[in-house]
């Protein structure tokens, strides 16, 4: 059972549902059975959650999740196990429930539509990684092989794994660019060492200009910063944004950051975690960045609330 439908398969047992249509995350339409076993999966420990998204979700051997997380394989084979059992112990309570109580879907992303119709969100993370540029220590951005990935992070099957290399400050995945202007960016994030877990958003084409959404595991806060240049050339950041904010290494997240006009909001679980009005950059794109620090990101999105713009010339 090396899949995420093979999992499916024994988590349904209990409940006599099928639930082979989770598999099929490309999908807009959910259907009742999606909804349960993301809230059974919200029943498990960060453990055991974790050991279960990079198994059946990112379809990470157990060996290779034994090593990213320091532990022996043993123990991982033994989270899924605990998590499996319990998971099967909610699906059959909840299948009970399902059709005498509303149900609460536990995708964080909502549908949202104007008079041009609904707004789709697109999987930024498929496997590989067309489209992405790699940001070195001197800011420079160098297009990315699709199948050959820079060699401090992993590519998983939706999504990726990040370190800093040795003798390096950072490094940064950047998507997009100066025709992205109004987006809302979704992913699931997880710390797995290290002081902070970064997003960059609203990237200008003159790095290093940018918006940080940061995790700030020491601090136990997530802030949203803006960084200019200097007038003596160098980066400049000011914190725009810090809240309080309870913070666990190897626990998964639910990010959400939304940049409309001159407002940048992050949600985090669903919930509002930043607000802020600034007008410094209208438009830009994503990066993902490590610096001393080792990050998961999963199920990348983004929805554009506005067309890009034509890009000059």
């Amino acid at each position: 059972m090396a899949n995420l439908q093979g999992f499916i398969r024994l988590a349904s047992r209990a409940a006599g549902s099928d639930l082979q249509g989770v598999a099929q995350t490309s999908q807009r339409e959910k259907s009742p059975h999606e909804d349960l076993l993301l809230s059974a999966l919200e029943s498990l420990s960060r453990k055991d959650r974790l050991a279960v998204s990079l198994r059946y979700f990112s379809e990470m051997p157990v060996a290779d999740i034994a090593k990213l997380l320091s532990v022996p394989q043993g123990t991982v084979k033994s989270r899924l196990y605990h998590a499996r059992k319990i998971m099967r112990k909610e699906i059959e309570k909840m299948a009970k429930q399902i059709e005498r109580a509303a149900f609460v879907p536990g995708d964080f992303r909502e549908i949202i539509a104007d008079q041009e119709g609904e707004k789709p969100w697109r999987s930024l993370l498929t496997g590989d990684l067309d489209g992405w540029s790699i940001t070195g220590d001197e800011n420079e951005r160098q297009l990315v092989q699709a199948n050959a990935p820079p060699s401090n992070w992993r590519v998983l099957r939706d999504g990726l794994i990040g370190e800093p290399q040795t003798g390096a400050n950072g490094s940064c995945l950047t998507i997009g660019d100066s025709t992205w202007r109004d987006y809302e960016i979704s992913m699931m994030i997880t710390p797995l060492w290290g002081g902070n877990a970064q997003v960059f958003f609203r990237m200008g084409e003159s790095l290093p200009e940018m918006y940080i959404l940061d995790m700030l595991m020491g601090w136990q806060a997530i802030g949203v910063h803006k960084v200019e240049a200097g007038s003596d050339g160098k980066p400049k950041m000011t914190r725009l944004s810090v809240v309080n904010y309870p913070l666990v290494h190897e626990q998964e997240y639910a990010l959400s950051i939304a940049a409309r006009g001159q407002s940048l909001t992050t949600y985090v679980d669903g919930a509002l975690v930043n607000q802020v009005t600034d007008d410094f950059l209208p438009t830009g794109g994503l990066g993902l960045n490590v610096w001393q620090s080792k990050t998961l990101y999963r199920d990348v999105r983004v929805r554009h609330l506005a067309v890009p713009m034509l890009k000059d010339g």
